[in-house]
């Protein structure tokens, strides 16, 4: 009886141990397309040259979007273009840039921690990382999608805003031209074109305050890793 007993307290604790193991268990991070990806370094201290590409991809309800800069000696002023996606959790990618004589083409792999990209043979891996988004998107009770995303970018002396809106549906992202002026470069004003919506704010650590017509809302910082 007393075999019997111990055999079903050790179960018992068995049980209780592997059940505790389970539950401490990480759960599995969903992959996105989103985020940004660095790739543009010094290429001469001397000179202060640039050289590379960096993109910075977004979805709207339909779409991928690709903000893509580009520096060849100085740093180009980005340009924001549609992507298509393709294969298993939308990882393989294609977008293309205007060019003098003819479209620079573009064809890569997401992946968690970098993206890489083919470009007439010449092959480029540049890494994931965190950038100055913020957002307040959210997804409400009834499946709507609500709020607003910025992505703020320099191209050296342009700064410029990504601006994503969710009314019912996620939009389209909108780039426009910003103003960035203070000790710490952390005053910011934009206006959104079309419905000319002004918004002028404050860049923090860990989130962006905006103002327009004197409605003030925070975005948190958001990275996309």
């Amino acid at each position: 009886m007393k075999i019997i007993s111990s055999v079903l307290c050790l179960a018992f604790c068995l049980f209780v141990v592997s059940s505790a193991t389970a539950q401490k268990k990480p759960a599995v991070k969903k992959f996105t397309t989103s985020g940004y990806f660095e790739g543009i370094e010094m290429t001469s201290k001397e000179s202060g040259d640039y050289g590379g590409t960096s993109v910075y991809l977004t979805q709207s309800d339909t779409d991928t979007f690709a903000l893509v800069t580009t520096a060849e000696g100085s740093i180009f002023d980005p340009v924001l273009v549609k992507a298509t996606m393709s294969s298993k959790d939308s990882r393989t990618i294609k977008f293309s840039l205007p060019n003098d004589n003819s479209e620079r083409i573009f064809k890569g792999t997401v992946s968690a921690a970098a993206l890489t990209l083919n470009e007439s043979g010449t092959k480029s891996v540049l890494k994931r990382t965190c950038a100055k988004t913020y957002s307040d998107i959210s997804m409400g009770s009834g499946g709507d999608y609500g709020g607003t995303e910025i992505y703020i970018t320099d191209s050296g002396n342009n700064w410029f805003v990504l601006v994503t809106i969710a009314e019912g549906l996620i939009g389209a992202p909108v780039l426009v031209p910003a103003t960035v002026t203070g000790k710490n470069l952390d005053k910011i004003a934009f206006t959104v074109p079309g419905s000319e919506r002004k918004f002028t704010g404050t860049i923090g650590k860990t989130s962006l305050t905006l103002n327009e017509s004197g409605k003030k809302t925070v975005l948190k910082s958001k990275c996309y890793k």
